[in-house]
């Protein structure tokens, strides 16, 4: 897992000593990666439960699942009501995104080789 903090140096309003690690920062990313972990133990006991489903049923699943939770999400922020999902994105953020796509279902895939799935 990879972290990605934004600091501000010149602040203490953050709680953290200047060049100190930000603590709320720290706990987002731990939080981040107990739910993946637990995602990830449940997508692997879903995917067993229908080992009689092909893998690319089961990947066109999860992401349906997770694309209409993410806009769920976004329909409670008002910004993006305003300005639309895609307004702000340049194309690091597209670069990002991509490679999580390629992440997960190459994941999924060698899951499947490796006989997990």
């Amino acid at each position: 897992t990879s972290c990605f903090v934004i600091v501000d140096e010149g602040s203490s309003a953050s709680g953290a000593a200047s060049g100190g690690l930000p603590l709320g920062a720290m706990l987002c990313v731990m939080v981040k990666v107990a739910v993946s972990c637990y995602c990830a133990v449940l997508s692997e006991k879903y995917l067993k439960a229908f080992s009689d489903v092909p893998l690319t049923a089961k990947i066109s699943g999860m992401s349906t699942t997770w694309a209409m939770m993410s806009y769920v999400f976004f329909c409670f922020e008002p910004q993006v009501e305003n300005d639309g999902f895609f307004a702000n994105w340049d194309s690091m953020t597209w670069l990002v995104t991509a490679s999580f796509v390629v992440k997960t279902v190459s994941t999924m895939y060698l899951l499947q080789a490796l006989d997990s799935v």
